[in-house]
């Protein structure tokens, strides 16, 4: 068996009952206003860029002690969390190890407090700390009730869908180096959301003019479940293109839109991208990659940049001395390639994309070899 096969299998059905109710928010969040799809996230990439991980093989792992019904039992988000820390997160967590094991120090998914962050869920490694040896965040997550949140909510309550992305979002641009955090998701009992964030820079005039937000780690506050009204919640803010919006520790930088991606609970098998291949993925990116925001989007996953002895490829660390024919060097990729379509509100599914008709090019080649960026 190998890893893509471990971690194509099907996940638990969770016995659900809640009540629907408001998501958290706090007025010094900048609310997200709407969301873009982030196209190069598909199971023919990844599973491309990250093929020889995927094909190792899995060494068998103890699961005990034995699952029972109570343990799919979900009353409410500390359950769903708590149910995600038993069926899901731990399969991730082993199939990074033994990914890394023998070549580089493994990320894991935890709680957010081991990085000192209010999220629910963070990913850290002993590769990635700060001078005082508390882990430095590599990307950061919220567990959410599909009875509260769903993607599409944004069609029936604009301000509920919004709450839960300008969470993520907030604790992301937060990051105590100020450089802010490239990955987030949200999860639930349905669906897992993947999130890209960048920055867009503005002048210094219109910097200075707008308002700066306080710290990272504010009291939650509760609006009604039922509040639809934008004008009143987001009333700090410019309802124009969703571009228009700035955090405190990114001074003088908007933020752009997320990308985003969706990724079924439902979903399982070797072909597709299912919820714990794309933690997996995203953990790889954020570990070893760029993970950290920069200005007006991204190349292409699967691009290449040259470098004084050699070529890297930003996403995922992946380094080797010469390109070959079908390489995408990432000078001839538009910076933020599936960045600068047209805003949309609606959901596209992460595997209408799988047929990667956007891109032309083939990730080719064998004898490459991975650069981690460890802490400064």
């Amino acid at each position: 068996m190998k890893i893509l096969d471990v971690l194509g299998e099907k996940n638990p059905k969770f016995f659900v009952s809640v009540s629907y109710g408001g998501n958290t928010y706090d007025q010094d969040w900048t609310p997200v206003l709407t969301w873009r799809p982030w196209t190069d996230f598909t199971f023919r990439n990844l599973s491309s860029i990250f093929s020889r991980e995927l094909h190792l093989t899995a060494a068998p792992f103890d699961k005990s002690p034995p699952f029972c019904d109570y343990d799919k039992e979900v009353f409410n988000e500390n359950m769903l969390e708590k149910a995600l820390e038993r069926f899901v997160m731990p399969i991730v967590n082993r199939m990074l190890q033994q990914a890394c094991q023998g070549h580089q120090p493994p990320p894991y998914y935890g709680a957010g407090s081991a990085v000192g962050s209010s999220a629910d869920w963070a990913l850290r490694s002993v590769a990635h700390t700060y001078k005082t040896g508390n882990y430095r965040p590599l990307l950061l997550g919220e567990t959410k009730l599909s009875a509260k949140w769903t993607p599409d909510l944004s069609q029936t309550n604009k301000v509920q869908w919004s709450n839960p992305l300008s969470q993520v979002q907030y604790y992301c641009s937060a990051s105590p180096d100020y450089t802010g955090l490239r990955y987030g998701f949200i999860i639930t009992d349905q669906h897992l959301v993947v999130l890209r964030l960048a920055t867009e820079p503005i002048d210094d005039g219109l910097a200075a003019a707008r308002s700066q937000r306080g710290g990272a780690y504010q009291s939650h506050q509760r609006v009604a479940s039922g509040s639809t009204d934008l004008s009143s919640h987001f009333s700090t803010m410019s309802l124009g293109t969703g571009s228009q919006y700035t955090d405190s520790n990114l001074a003088g930088r908007q933020l752009l839109p997320p990308e985003y991606a969706v990724i079924p609970w439902a979903a399982h098998g070797t072909d597709k991208l299912t919820i714990k291949l794309s933690l997996f993925c995203l953990g790889l990116l954020a570990a070893f990659g760029e993970g950290h925001m920069c200005d007006g989007g991204y190349p292409g996953l699967k691009s290449w940049r040259k470098m004084p002895k050699g070529y890297v490829q930003p996403a995922t660390g992946q380094t080797k001395k010469r390109l070959e024919k079908k390489d995408v060097l990432e000078d001839n990729v538009q910076a933020g390639q599936g960045s600068n379509q047209e805003y949309v509100e609606g959901i596209q599914r992460t595997q209408d994309n799988d047929d990667g008709s956007n891109y032309q090019e083939e990730f080719g080649g064998d004898g490459n070899t991975r650069a981690f960026p460890y802490a400064e």
